[in-house]
């Protein structure tokens, strides 16, 4: 432009008339024509300047044309050391661009344009949307591409200090404030991405679920993260509104408007270090205040949160270390309790194994959680946990030796022994006669197998038939069961006695006599058939005394009782029910009256006799 300026001046300064003029100023001697014609001469030396200046600068109009193309901010350094060198060469052969002041002018309208490029590619309205992570990304770029471009002069400029005659000493200062500016509302606008993603949920890469809380006290916790995302809306849309002048490093105005964000975020920061403080007062033990951890660690990210978050961590890693406390006194102090259930050397054992599942499962949860920070008091608790794992797998081991060390050499001999007998305690009454030994050594190879030990030799051969021994264990109790309640309900405690003391006895009236010969001759037939297959009769107290535990034919001598007990008592119930209805009948029969007299009548024989008719 001051060419083609000073090439209009000249082309008039050249014209015939002014030419004229200037000759008849000469030849009258006037005062003005001195000031015109130095006036001239300075035209002249600046018409020359500027063509040697544009001959020079011309050589920066292809590169800053292709610089000029790029839209991404991380490819503009590649056009950057051409240019740069560019400006060392019109510093060092043009006549008039040589001084220190045109090249840093030169320099600082270079960094312009790198700000312009870098502002092109950085779309606001789009990152304030919700794409903080894109915007995040490009913003870095833009601050890379300004670090580069001051690494890149810093190289150069050394590389001419050390093979040039002519020292590049520039006003670095004013070359770079701009970039320095540009570079520091990036990470302003970093910060704010940043504060997006933390309060506002904001991040297109993921979905960020809003905090949750459990307890009676979950919902109020909860509002109050609403209420965090709710005001940080409101100071977002006050960073929204002057986003025009954000990336303007001639407009001051955003310092203040940061400075006013900065403020308001410190405020949400203290807001959630209260209701960490809120949560953890009644956290009881490690799972729940991991889950409360896991409920801030999105806040965690904050500088300040983060202080109160790996606080709150060593508070939840003391927990533990007060669950493991705990698990020790316990089995110290309950070394010989175990469930009624359970029997007493693998309930022992089951109750120590399940001790240790919950600490393993708590141990777990710990280490899955990667995103946990690390702290010294985490490793000391790690250590003591292994050391208790190791005590309780050496308890059990313990208590499975002492297990070992009480079973009989020939477990298979407790087999050999009648299944019923007559109990001493009630008389006439049948009692089970199994080993209540085999049954607890059976039970407790189900819940050592169960824990993956190994079951003894001796124990083996019992314990692989125990479907069957169980099936039979609980077949004979129910024959018991049902011949004792068929005699209860008879009424009759001894029905050993005999007939004849039955049938003499003052007591027994003469309409149960049949019941009771009934009921005799049932109790023997029964006896006579639970002891089938015996070599003895039924007075001794066992019955059954050759009947071994050997599978299907106990299973079917234990269903022939049961079917005969049954039977009895379908018996027992009709002989009873028919006998009341017996009763009934003769009560009826009895409150029937034969004729009705009224007081104070005289009845004729006729009448009398038609009277009782009528009753008949």
């Amino acid at each position: 432009m001051t060419d083609e300026n000073l090439a209009g001046v000249d082309f008039q300064l050249k014209n015939k008339h002014v030419k004229h003029i200037c000759d008849i100023l000469h030849m009258a001697q006037s005062t003005y024509i001195k000031q015109f014609v130095v006036l001239l001469e300075e035209i002249k030396e600046c018409m020359k300047e500027a063509k040697s200046n544009i001959e020079f600068l011309q050589i920066l109009n292809e590169p800053c044309a292709e610089l000029e193309t790029v839209n991404d901010p991380s490819e503009i350094h590649k056009y950057i050391p051409k240019i740069l060198h560019l400006f060392r060469v019109i510093w060092l052969h043009s006549p008039y661009y040589n001084s220190r002041e045109r090249l840093s002018d030169l320099c600082r309208a270079f960094s312009n344009q790198i700000i312009l490029q870098c502002r092109q590619s950085v779309d606001l309205p789009f990152i304030f949307k919700g794409n903080s992570q894109v915007g995040i990304k490009i913003l870095k770029d833009c601050i890379e591409c300004c670090v580069m471009y001051k690494l890149l002069y810093e190289k150069i400029s050394e590389a001419h200090k050390e093979n040039g005659d002519k020292v590049w000493v520039l006003d670095e200062a004013s070359i770079f404030n701009h970039v320095d500016s540009f570079c520091q509302r990036c990470r302003d606008l970093i910060e704010v991405c940043d504060a997006m993603i933390i309060f506002g949920r904001m991040d297109e890469t993921q979905n960020i679920a809003m905090p949750s809380f459990g307890g009676t006290r979950g919902e109020e916790f909860e509002k109050v993260c609403e209420n965090i995302e709710k005001n940080f809306n409101t100071y977002l849309q006050a960073i929204k509104d002057s986003q025009d002048t954000i990336l303007d490093v001639q407009v001051p105005t955003w310092y203040d408007d940061i400075l006013r964000f900065r403020s308001h975020t410190k405020e949400l920061e203290v807001v959630i270090e209260n209701l960490m403080d809120s949560v953890f007062e009644i956290v009881q033990h490690a799972e729940e205040g991991l889950h409360a951890l896991q409920a801030f660690y999105h806040y965690s990210k904050r500088s300040a949160v983060r202080k109160m978050f790996d606080k709150k961590t060593v508070y939840v890693y003391k927990l533990f270390e007060d669950d493991l406390q705990a698990t020790k006194k316990e089995l110290v102090d309950e070394k010989e309790q175990y469930p009624a259930s359970l029997p007493y050397y693998a309930g022992r054992a089951l109750m120590a194994r399940l001790k240790k599942r919950r600490l393993e499962r708590l141990m777990k949860m710990l280490d899955d959680a990667e995103w946990l920070p690390y702290c010294g008091v985490g490793e000391e608790v790690r250590t003591q946990y292994n050391k208790l794992v190791k005590t309780i797998d050496d308890t059990v081991m313990n208590i499975y030796h002492k297990w070992i060390d009480s079973l009989d050499e020939n477990m298979a001999a407790r087999l050999n022994r009648p299944l019923l007998c007559r109990s001493l305690v009630h008389q006439g009454l049948l009692e089970s006669n199994f080993d209540r030994k085999l049954l607890i050594v059976c039970r407790e190879s189900k819940f050592w197998d169960m824990m993956s030990f190994d079951i003894p030799n001796n124990v083996q051969q019992v314990y692989y038939k125990w479907e069957n021994i169980k099936y039979v264990y609980e077949s004979v109790l129910q024959v018991v069961r049902d011949y004792n309640n068929i005699i209860a309900s008879c009424g009759l405690v001894a029905l050993r006695v005999s007939h004849s003391t039955l049938m003499s006895s003052d007591r027994m009236k003469p309409r149960s006599v049949d019941w009771v010969v009934t009921i005799n001759f049932l109790y023997q037939a029964t006896i006579t058939s639970l002891s089938k297959g015996s070599n003895e009769k039924t007075p001794d107290r066992d019955l059954n005394p050759n009947l071994p535990i050997t599978g299907v034919p106990v299973q079917n001598e234990s269903d022939t009782l049961y079917h005969v007990t049954t039977n009895l008592q379908v018996f027992v119930d009709d002989f009873k029910n028919s006998n009341l209805e017996v009763v009934r009948i003769c009560e009826k029969i009895c409150d029937t009256p034969l004729i009705e007299i009224h007081h104070g009548v005289v009845y004729k024989l006729k009448d009398l006799d038609r009277l009782m008719a009528k009753h008949r």
